[in-house]
């Protein structure tokens, strides 16, 4: 049965499409003869799970001398009504009503020579086509190749206020002049703006090599790329709206712009010899992004009162730079004695970044006043940067050694040690190189608009905010040892005992130090003739050497000579008692469950559970951030195959996790104990479906599945006083709940499928999709300008939608 619906990710595992996720021949049918004459029912996994039913073998024919052949086509057509503009129903999908070519196949065999070459296809022409084949000599060259599209849209309903969407510059129309426009002319220019869309276009190629020149001897190269191309929704703020600049915010919602590549490569041998395996390997990967900048105007006036609030005219960020990723790595593997096997493997990698540094700011003039003025002319030339280029980069450094003895038949050991280091050479310092300035100008000279103090400029002596002036290097190093253990209870029954401790160095992190110790211990078993059960549990626990909330004080500029705080309390840098979920002490308990029932020689019925339960910290009063995290799921399938006329499957998944957080509000330069509040989110999610075929009559097949899915999203919270709260919300209005974010998605798909003679069908189908969402932090959310801030005013709706089509499907 095809279903509706793939993830972005699909088309670099199995090409293929919405109505053809596989990517396989859509016109093979399941062979009437099953895997053999001589059975009725499916033969079973060694896992215990039935096989599927088989398809039809695919029968090559005479070409011409020496050569077989075979081809197939499903083309035909379909339309989509209902609700076909909403986003979420063409996300991923190209549903334009055109001729469909669904898929098409064809492969050819040399017989004395071993040549062959297969080619697949299908959504040929659209947007998300997709595209694999293969050339070689059997056993001894393969070529393997693979091409998709996936389209992305991020809305079909924007308001875009900006002129050059998918360019590098984002201009006003007129008669909006940059940095100076109040809320209401911003607002009466977009009246007269139409929707647009938002989307891009990701196409990902990839192509393997494979040759044994000597039995012995494999030698192996292959080349992936992505490319993408469009634009996405995007921030750009000039003063953030939080604190004491709350009521100047001034923020747009933007469009990125994507044109870049991603190429990776990677070669390699491996020699096999007498119970010895060696293998080396290189693996590069490749980021290169054609845009270097975006640049947008701005539409709002920072501050009226604020002096140089008109020279804030655009905003600048930096886009994704070009990097590169290069790794050498060799395996060595060895037979050993007990029947044992030993394998270590040596890898080093570089990672680098060094493109080329923009200017600290795009504007010119100055802004702020006193103390804080800043002559933007000073920092917007390339003659300010204290260099030319990035100049960033890593090494990281792995070597493990895995040993594995059978000592005694029931019993297997294993041991495994590891060691990994990441090297972080990335220096860098915020420095005007004419002016010798330390820091830069923060949200392009904005900031210093109205705002006392906040220049980010190190004036030795002068009062001064504390901030980071220079990058943190962030290397680490990381030891494992771990032992296994595996011993046959009985014949068809198993224990496994595993054991790992973990040390991760830190150099420049609260912790100097994590240590981890985990427990897993494994239970198989077949005893039961009905009946295939695995069950696990792992204990793990993390502890650590002292922890340090502001391990930073050295890039910042209070550390530097002549650092003269600010009049009256200071902030502090983090909440003492906060720990990053990260580094703070963790108990961890997995359990996992799996039973397969065999209730009858053709039907299947099976069990999966899963539960986490993660806990933080051993003091729960003194400690804030994380403080739990617990998941639990249960899924039950059953599924009948009597014969390859026709079966049915169900299945049914809940999911449900709960997080709960503790933190405190700040009040200037403390966080006093009443300011304390707390958050609480509980996720569930229901899942259920059904799928079947059936032979209606002797050419007449019909398929059809069905799928359900429904999920809330709940936030809790409370707090111990008003103090926890934002300026302006009284505890009345503040409540203790958001409302609940619920999805529900329904898919039902029917195909129906004639066989007009052997080879030859046409098939009619059908696909509905309906959904709804209740998504509070979107209700109301209209393009259009807020209290200094502009949105482009996309909002998922709910939506229901049909897709009808036919296909003629044609072998030979």
């Amino acid at each position: 049965m095809r279903r509706a619906g793939a993830t972005a990710g699909a088309a670099q595992t199995a090409p293929g499409y919405v109505l053809n996720p596989p990517g396989g021949d859509t016109t093979r049918q399941r062979d009437d003869d099953g895997m053999s004459y001589l059975r009725e029912t499916r033969r079973r996994t060694p896992t215990g799970f039935l096989y599927p039913e088989p398809l039809d073998p695919q029968t090559l024919y005479p070409l011409a001398a020496d050569w077989l052949g075979r081809a197939s086509l499903e083309i035909g057509g379909m339309t989509a009504l209902g609700d076909t503009q909403e986003t979420r129903f063409s996300r991923y999908a190209d549903w334009e009503q055109k001729f469909l070519l669904d898929s098409f196949d064809v492969g050819a065999l040399h017989g004395p020579s071993g040549f062959h070459f297969d080619a697949r296809g299908g959504a040929v022409g659209r947007s998300d086509a997709y595209y694999s084949g293969e050339v070689g000599w059997l056993s001894n060259l393969r070529l393997r190749g693979t091409w998709s599209g996936v389209p992305h849209d991020y809305a079909n309903d924007a308001r875009n206020l900006f002129q050059g969407a998918g360019s590098e510059t984002l201009r006003l129309p007129a008669p909006l002049v940059p940095g100076n426009n109040s809320d209401a002319s911003v607002a009466a220019a977009l009246a007269g703006v139409g929707r647009s869309r938002i989307s891009v276009q990701r196409d990902a190629l990839g192509l393997r090599l494979d040759a044994r020149p000597l039995p012995e001897l494999r030698l192996f190269a292959g080349y992936d790329r992505q490319a993408r191309d469009g634009d996405r929704p995007f921030g750009g703020s000039l003063v953030y709206a939080t604190g004491f600049t709350q009521f100047l915010g001034r923020s747009v919602e933007t469009t990125q712009p994507l044109d870049d590549t991603t190429h990776a490569v990677f070669a390699g041998l491996e020699l096999e010899r007498d119970g010895i395996l060696g293998r080396l390997a290189y693996r590069g990967s490749f980021y290169r992004n054609q845009d270097e900048t975006l640049t947008w105007d701005n539409p709002f006036r920072i501050s009226p009162l604020g002096r140089g609030s008109q020279n804030v005219q655009r905003g600048r960020f930096a886009l994704a730079p070009d990097n590169s990723w290069n790794n050498v790595k060799g395996d060595f593997s060895a037979r050993l004695p007990l029947d044992g096997v030993f394998t270590t493997t040596l890898s080093w990698s570089h990672l680098q970044q060094n493109d080329d540094l923009i200017p600290f700011t795009v504007n010119s003039g100055t802004v702020g006043a006193g103390l804080n003025a800043v002559n933007l002319n000073d920092w917007n030339g390339e003659d300010a940067l204290g260099r030319s280029s990035a100049d960033a980069a890593a090494d990281t450094l792995l070597v493990n050694a895995d040993l594995r003895l059978r000592p005694w038949r029931p019993l297997r050991l294993g041991a495994r040690v590891r060691y990994y280091e990441r090297d972080d050479q990335t220096a860098y310092t915020a420095q005007n190189a004419v002016t010798g300035n330390i820091g830069y100008v923060a949200e392009d000279g904005a900031l210093s608009v109205g705002t006392p103090f906040a220049s980010r400029v190190f004036r030795p002596g002068q009062p001064s905010e504390d901030w980071r002036y220079r990058s943190t290097p962030y290397g680490y190093d990381q030891v494992l040892a771990e032992g296994t253990a595996d011993v046959a209870l009985r014949p068809k029954s198993s224990l496994g005992l595993r054991y790992r401790w973990q040390r991760l160095s830190y150099e420049h992190r609260e912790r100097d130090h994590t240590d981890e110790n985990r427990v897993r211990v494994e239970l198989n078993s077949r005893e039961l003739s009905f009946a295939t059960a695995r069950l696990s549990w792992e204990w793990g626990d993390r502890s650590g050497g002292a922890y340090d909330p502001d391990p930073y004080r050295r890039y910042y500029v209070s550390s530097l000579p002549g650092f003269r705080p600010l009049p009256g309390p200071q902030p502090p840098f983090t909440l003492p008692g906060l720990e990053k979920s990260d580094l703070a002490d963790r108990r961890q308990q997995v359990a996992n469950l799996r039973l397969n029932f065999l209730v009858r020689e053709d039907m299947d019925l099976a069990l999966l559970a899963s539960w986490r339960d993660d806990g933080y910290g051993r003091d729960d009063y003194g400690k804030y951030g994380l403080r739990s995290d617990q998941r639990a799921d249960a899924t039950l399938e059953w599924s009948f195959l009597p014969s390859p006329r026709w079966g049915a499957s169900l299945f049914g998944t809940y999911e449900r996790g709960r997080r709960r957080m503790k933190t405190v509000n700040d009040a200037g330069a403390t966080f006093p104990p009443q300011n304390t509040w707390w958050a609480s989110t509980r996720d569930e999610t229901v899942m259920t479906g059904a799928s079947g075929w059936v032979k209606l009559l002797e050419r007449v097949t019909l398929e059809t599945s069905y799928s359900f899915l429904l999920a809330h999203s709940r936030l809790d919270y409370d707090y111990a006083s008003a103090g926890a709260l934002s300026l302006g919300v009284t505890a009345a209005a503040a409540g203790s709940r958001f409302p609940t974010l619920t999805t529900e998605d329904h898919a039902l798909v029917t195909s129906l499928r004639f066989e007009l003679q052997k080879h030859v069908a046409l098939r009619v189908f059908h696909l509905y999709q309906r959904s709804r969402l209740a998504d509070f932090q979107q209700a109301g959310l209209r393009a259009g300008v807020i209290a200094g801030a502009y949105y482009l005013g996309h909002q998922d709706l709910d939506y229901a939608a049909h897709v009808v089509g036919s296909t003629l499907q044609v072998r030979f």
